[in-house]
C-alpha cells in the first residue's frame, strides 16, 4: 500500500473513529463518500448519525450527502 508522507489513505479512514469528537454534532445525520484514486485508494463511506461515527470501505459508493473526489497523494 503507498505511504504519502508518511501515512496511507487506509490508515486515515481506520483511525477515523478514535479521532472522532462527537461534541457538535447533535442533529447530524449525514453519509460523507470518498472516491480516491491511485495507489492507496480505494472507496469509503462515513457515515455520521446519533453522535456516533462510521466508516465503512465499498466498492460502489451509495447515494451520499457529498462525495469528496481525490488522488491519494492529495488526500493525505
Amino acid at each position: 500500500m503507498a505511504e504519502y508522507f508518511g501515512s496511507k489513505v487506509e490508515d486515515i479512514f481506520n483511525t477515523m473513529p478514535e479521532r472522532f469528537l462527537p461534541q457538535g454534532v447533535a442533529g447530524v445525520d449525514v453519509l460523507i463518500g470518498y472516491d480516491i484514486s491511485g495507489e492507496g485508494g480505494g472507496r469509503w463511506t462515513v457515515a455520521i448519525k446519533d453522535a456516533k461515527l462510521a466508516v465503512a470501505p465499498v466498492d460502489e459508493l451509495p447515494k451520499c450527502s457529498v462525495v469528496l473526489i481525490s488522488d491519494a497523494e492529495t488526500f493525505v
